[in-house]
C-alpha cells in the first residue's frame, strides 16, 4: 500500500482561511436541514478529525472509465493504479455482501461544508477539491455520483469556461464500474478559480457572511470593511457590491449560456481582487439547462419543455430568493443600519429589467420546493404558489 502525502506544497494564501469558513462559519440552509442527515462524526466538516486518510479502492472486476483532459497527477495515478478515490462512510455501501476490493493508497483530506467534497493540499497531487460518491443521504438528498452526473458536470464546466464565467473547474472524473456493484463516481475540481485575470487576493463562501460566528473579520461588514453604522453606506455597498453582481451574474448564466444556477449560499463563492468583488460558481452538477437558450449540448442534464416555467421560476424564485437574496437583506439588517425597503425595490426593479419577458410564463405564479416532501428517489413535485413573488 502506498501514502501519497509525504511533502506538502505551498497552497494560495487564502486557501487557509477558506477552509477555516468552510468547517467553522456555516450557520445551514435557512430550510434548516443541511446538519439533520451528514458524514459520521469523524468525517463531519463541523465536529470531524482536523483531517482524514481517503483510500483509493479496486477491484479485480473494475472497469475505470475515465473522462476529461485529466491533467491532474492524482487523476493520473488514479487511471495507472485503476482505483478510485472513495469516501470512508461508502465502502460498506459499494462493497457489500463480500465484494472484494483492495486499498492501492491513500490521500489525506480536509472535509468541505459538503461533507463529501474534500480538499486535497498535497506535493504529489498539488491542490484540488475531491467530489465523492456518497450513497447516503446529505441534508435531503442523496449524494451518489455515477457516470450521467460525471458527464454532465464536465459538460456544464465546458459551457461556462466557454462563456468566460468565473467558477471553480471539474475537467476530469472517473466512474468505476465493477460487475453488480454500484456505478462509483469521482470529479475532480480546481481550487483556484477560473475565468478570472490574475490572482485573487481572498476567496470566502457566501454562507460564512451569513453565519452567527463572533470573528468580525469574517462576518458581512468585516468583509465590505465599511461603516455599519452609516446607512448609506451599508445599503449602497450591498446593491453595488454583492447584490447587483449576484442578480447581473445569475441572468448572464441563464440567458448567455443556457443553464440554470442552483443558487444557494453553499454553491457560491466571493474572490476579491484589488477591492472588486467577483462571483464564483462551484459545483457543475446543479446548474440544468434551459430547452429555450440552451444550445445543443448532449451531456447536459435539460429540463423537459412541460415543466421549464416551474423550474425556472424555483431556481430564482426559491433558490436565489429564499437562499440567497433574503438572507443576505436580514443578516445585514440585524448586524447594521440598512434600508430593507431599498434594497427589496431595487431587487424587483434589476429583475424586471434583466429578466427576459415571459420568461417566467403567461400566469403570475411561483414555485418552491416542500420542505415535508421525501426526496431521495422520488420525483419531486414543486409546491405553487398563486401570490405575488416576493422578489419580483
Amino acid at each position: 500500500m502506498n501514502s501519497i502525502n509525504e511533502r506538502s506544497v505551498q497552497p494560495p494564501s487564502w486557501l487557509e482561511n477558506l477552509m477555516f469558513l468552510e468547517r467553522h462559519a456555516n450557520d445551514g440552509s435557512p430550510n434548516r436541514l443541511s446538519f439533520v442527515n451528514g458524514p459520521s462524526a469523524g468525517y463531519s466538516p463541523r465536529f470531524g478529525l482536523p483531517d482524514f486518510e481517503v483510500p483509493l479502492v479496486t477491484t479485480p472486476a473494475a472497469e475505470l472509465e475515465v473522462y476529461g483532459d485529466n491533467r491532474s497527477n492524482m487523476a493520473s495515478m488514479c487511471r495507472t493504479m485503476n482505483s478510485i478515490p472513495i469516501h470512508p462512510d461508502s465502502i460498506g455501501y459499494y462493497f457489500a455482501d463480500g465484494r472484494e476490493f483492495s486499498v492501492r493508497a491513500r490521500v489525506r483530506a480536509v472535509p468541505s461544508a459538503s461533507g463529501r467534497t474534500l480538499l486535497v493540499a498535497d506535493d504529489y497531487v498539488n491542490s484540488l477539491w475531491l467530489k465523492l460518491s456518497y450513497p447516503g443521504v446529505l441534508g435531503r438528498f442523496g449524494s451518489g455520483l455515477d457516470r450521467r452526473k460525471v458527464q454532465h458536470s464536465l459538460a456544464v464546466c465546458n459551457i461556462l469556461t466557454a462563456e468566460s464565467i468565473p467558477h471553480l473547474a471539474e475537467r476530469s472524473g472517473l466512474v468505476m464500474l465493477g460487475g453488480a456493484m454500484p456505478q462509483l463516481g469521482c470529479i475532480f475540481r480546481d481550487v483556484a478559480p477560473s475565468c478570472v485575470q490574475g490572482e485573487i487576493d481572498s476567496m470566502v463562501p457566501l454562507f460564512s457572511l451569513l453565519s452567527r460566528y463572533a470573528d468580525e473579520k469574517v462576518d458581512l461588514w468585516g468583509f465590505a470593511n465599511i461603516d455599519r453604522q452609516d446607512p448609506k453606506d451599508t445599503t449602497a455597498w450591498l446593491l453595488d457590491n454583492l447584490i447587483f453582481p449576484l442578480l447581473e451574474s445569475y441572468w448572464n448564466v441563464c440567458v448567455r449560456t443556457g443553464l440554470m444556477p442552483e443558487m444557494h449560499a453553499q454553491n457560491i463563492l466571493l474572490a476579491r481582487q484589488l477591492g472588486k468583488v467577483l462571483i464564483v460558481y462551484r459545483d457543475c452538477q446543479g446548474f440544468v439547462g434551459d430547452p429555450e437558450y440552451l444550445r445543443s449540448t448532449p451531456m447536459v442534464q435539460t429540463i423537459s419543455e412541460s415543466r421549464v416555467f416551474e423550474e425556472r421560476s424555483r431556481r430564482y424564485d426559491d433558490f436565489m430568493s429564499q437562499y440567497v437574496l433574503m438572507p443576505l437583506i436580514l443578516r445585514s439588517a440585524l448586524l447594521g443600519t440598512v434600508s430593507v425597503d431599498q434594497l427589496l425595490d431595487s431587487i424587483r426593479a434589476a429583475t424586471a429589467d434583466l429578466a427576459p419577458r415571459n420568461y417566467f410564463g403567461p400566469r403570475q405564479e411561483w414555485y418552491e420546493m416542500p420542505l415535508e416532501q421525501p426526496m431521495y428517489g422520488r420525483r419531486i413535485e414543486y409546491v405553487r404558489r398563486t401570490c405575488k413573488p416576493p422578489l419580483r
